[in-house]
């Protein structure tokens, strides 16, 4: 069975496969198909499909301070000229 670390490493892999971005509903939903809910990923308070905090800190891990986390659009992108500090966005 694959760990949280390797589950990073194939989100990391779909990221660089869009050039870049990462929807959290296509990682979301590619994990759930995968593995099954309940391995990588559950359902949220707001109902929402959701990646579990292992594999999203793993995630951070991989991709270090060249990824952001667009907190409008609900993805992960490469960071741009002009992105603030950390690793959030709007």
């Amino acid at each position: 069975m694959p760990s949280a670390t390797d589950e990073a490493a194939k989100m990391l892999e779909w990221f660089h496969a869009q050039r870049g971005q990462l929807m959290q509903l296509d990682a979301a939903c590619k994990l759930d198909t995968a593995f099954g809910r309940g391995t990588f990923t559950y359902f949220n308070a707001n109902g929402n499909l959701a990646i579990t905090p292992a594999v999203l800190k793993a995630f951070r891990s991989v991709t270090g301070p060249d990824v952001v986390w667009s907190r409008s659009l609900f993805m992960w992108r490469k960071r741009q000229h002009g992105d603030p500090a950390g690793r959030q966005v709007y």
